[in-house]
């Protein structure tokens, strides 16, 4: 039986942590590609992701197993980022209504740019699960929930449940049907939620 010394130990450690930095570097660079190519025309092929990112094959299969959990990895990224984005969008608003459009108007931001659409409708046709969809709304619904009863909302979270599946429905017919929110879209749509939870 081999006895661990604080020197042994302080190897391992450093070994572990070379090898969790390799990994972090590694994996960040695979999702990198994934949110590129994704973004372009089609379905990529695992060999193309790992061509981009730089690593092995081999790495790809030991961080991911599969190209179904890479894709979820890639999914729950930009769900990451869109979030964010959204979350400092709304903190730069003053009152209920301005934040309410702040919501509004980041989440339909990922049908207004064309590769972020791509990105969106390449991840969602690939896709055979729902829960980064279920995440993302619940997520978007915590951000209105506040918002909404700033607004006179009686059940908050209830009502943000709701709007946020009507934004994300929206954003997804503008995804699917390959075409852009106007300012009108985005107008009616935050007037629609106001009125609903004011009746």
């Amino acid at each position: 039986m081999q006895v661990r010394t604080s020197q042994t130990e302080a190897a391992v450690q450093r070994g572990l942590s070379r090898r969790r930095a390799t990994a972090e570097d590694e994996v960040a660079r695979l999702i990198a590609a994934g949110r590129k190519l994704f973004g372009g025309a089609g379905d990529p092929r695992i060999a193309d992701i790992v061509a981009m990112a730089g690593v092995s094959l081999e790495a790809f299969y030991r961080y991911f197993g599969s190209k179904s959990a890479f894709i979820a990895a890639v999914a729950d990224d930009g769900t990451s980022r869109v979030v964010t984005y959204v979350r400092h969008k709304t903190e730069g608003a003053d009152t209920p209504e301005q934040k309410l459009r702040a919501v509004v108007d980041a989440v339909m931001r990922q049908a207004a740019s064309p590769e972020l659409a791509a990105a969106s409708r390449n991840l969602l046709g690939t896709r055979s699960d729902s829960t980064s969809v279920l995440t993302f709304r619940g997520e978007i619904a915590d951000l209105l929930s506040p918002v909404l009863g700033g607004l006179g909302s009686t059940d908050a979270p209830r009502d943000a449940r709701i709007a946020a599946t009507a934004v994300i429905g929206a954003v997804e017919d503008h995804i699917w049907s390959d075409t852009r929110p106007t300012s009108d879209d985005i107008d009616r749509l935050v007037d629609f939620i106001a009125r609903a939870v004011r009746r």
